[in-house]
């Protein structure tokens, strides 16, 4: 998901190219027309589209003191962003889902059995609809439970 961070510090250009907007991005972002990996750090514009600045998990600090030195973004935020993309994609789920914890948001899911496996149904934002499930599923495969996540 790519970060707005402000606009770049050279003079508007009209037409092509006119977009100054900063957006921080990942590689394998929506937003990239370009094929980057986890070690390389720069920065692309399509046509009529803003300017990405495309931070690698594994990027060097000379990368990030380049795209500081030319589009003045700060070096921490860049070292930052850089950092936070570090960590594993496992730790980030739990991190996101103990923060959904804490602002008391669980989500829910129906565990039932068929055919003498364990099956699990798609999760529920309200334990109302995962209730109305589990009575379908019951009533079509025996026993069913709610679980909340």
């Amino acid at each position: 998901m790519a970060i707005q961070i402000g606009v770049a510090p050279f003079p508007p250009v009209s037409g092509a190219f006119g977009d100054r907007r900063l957006f921080l991005c990942r590689p394998g972002d929506p937003m990239l027309i370009g094929w980057w990996t986890d070690d390389q750090c720069g920065h692309e514009q399509a046509e009529d589209g803003p300017i990405c600045l495309v931070i690698g998990r594994r990027a060097s600090s000379a990368d990030l003191d380049r795209l500081h030195s030319r589009f003045g973004v700060p070096m921490e935020s860049l070292i930052e962003f850089r950092l936070r993309a570090q960590g594993s994609r496992a730790a980030l789920r739990r991190q996101a889902r103990e923060a959904l914890k804490a602002r008391g948001i669980e989500r829910f899911a129906v565990l039932y059995v068929k055919d003498g496996q364990e099956h699990r149904s798609p999760w529920f934002s309200s334990r109302e609809r995962a209730q109305a499930a589990r009575a379908v599923l019951k009533a079509k495969h025996g026993a069913a439970v709610v679980y909340a996540d």
